[in-house]
């Protein structure tokens, strides 16, 4: 598992991101800005 600080942006569970390195993270949990993901 990985965990990502993203500041300022809202994301809704299950939401796909790409972090900046183009790697694919599903979101499984927001809280507070913080986004925890896995692969």
């Amino acid at each position: 598992e990985a965990t990502m600080n993203i500041d300022g942006i809202t994301l809704k569970q299950g939401a796909l991101i790409q972090a900046p390195d183009g790697e694919l993270f599903q979101s499984i949990t927001v809280t507070s800005g913080s986004v925890i993901a896995y692969k």
